[in-house]
């Protein structure tokens, strides 16, 4: 902890009510003797102690005053003779009472708003941390939402060409959508029904190309992946299929494996 964090912390504070653990007030000792800052505000924070206490002094009662001074009188229960040095002493005696009352008053008022000054300091400290939580979230919503605008854009886009996949014989309900740009020949594929595949493989998109099946990526399934997703482009194609592959796909479809097929219309 720099010296800074520890003037920050309310330790010091602490330490100079006397309140705070052990370690904490071996803490602010060391630094004490080794940091002049520290040193410093531990000085000024005292020298304030003591104006407040001179400052809100409370006259004691007749009998703690009578209390104070017996115990603290050169002898108990002797009656001394009233002369200047007595009334200079008795004024001495009331003064350290008055100032060790109002010490005790100004202890007790500081320790109150030290540990208000704590339980604000954590409530900030809470309310920071949701502040972070809810920032993290609303970034997380937007993007989604960024997402969802975009692929509506694709979706909804007049200039796509819409190519509907079929189920093949390994799955006649299977069924997808081609989303096709003429002009830039941007390539998104929509999965309406495809089987989860089996672990170590993966469904790879293909481009009918110069009647040659030129690989278009590999297909997105998970849970959280999204819904309409951008392929390779490829210009002049003029079908598409989809085949079960090994993870990270082939280098030629597997025609056995082949669940959509559908021509460019």
């Amino acid at each position: 902890m720099t010296s800074q964090e520890l003037i920050a912390s309310g330790l010091l504070e602490a330490y100079v009510l006397g309140d705070g653990t052990s370690e904490e007030r071996a803490m602010v000792e060391q630094a004490r003797a080794t940091d002049p800052d520290v040193r410093k505000e531990l000085d000024s924070l005292e020298e304030l102690l003591e104006k407040h206490a001179r400052a809100h002094a409370v006259q004691p009662t007749s009998s703690r005053r009578q209390s104070v001074l017996d115990a603290i009188g050169p002898e108990k229960g002797k009656v001394l003779p009233i002369t200047s040095a007595t009334q200079s002493s008795s004024r001495m005696n009331w003064l350290a009472a008055a100032a060790i009352g109002g010490l005790l008053l100004s202890g007790a008022g500081n320790f109150m708003l030290y540990d208000e000054l704590r339980t604000v300091r954590t409530r900030l400290s809470s309310l920071e941390d949701d502040r972070a939580v809810l920032a993290q979230q609303l970034q997380v919503q937007q993007t989604s939402l960024k997402e969802a605008q975009g692929q509506m854009a694709v979706v909804f886009d007049p200039a796509k060409r819409i190519v509907p996949l079929a189920g093949q014989v390994l799955d006649p309900k299977a069924a997808a959508r081609i989303f096709l740009d003429p002009q830039t020949s941007e390539v998104y594929i929509d999965v309406v029904s495809l089987p989860t595949p089996p672990p170590g493989q993966q469904y790879q998109l293909w481009a009918q190309v110069d009647g040659k099946m030129v690989d278009a990526g590999m297909l997105d399934l998970a849970d959280n992946g999204p819904q309409l997703q951008r392929m390779k482009a490829l210009p002049n194609a003029t079908a598409f299929g989809v085949t079960l592959e090994k993870m990270g796909g082939s280098a030629e479809p597997t025609l056995t494996a082949l669940y959509l097929f559908g021509p460019v219309g």
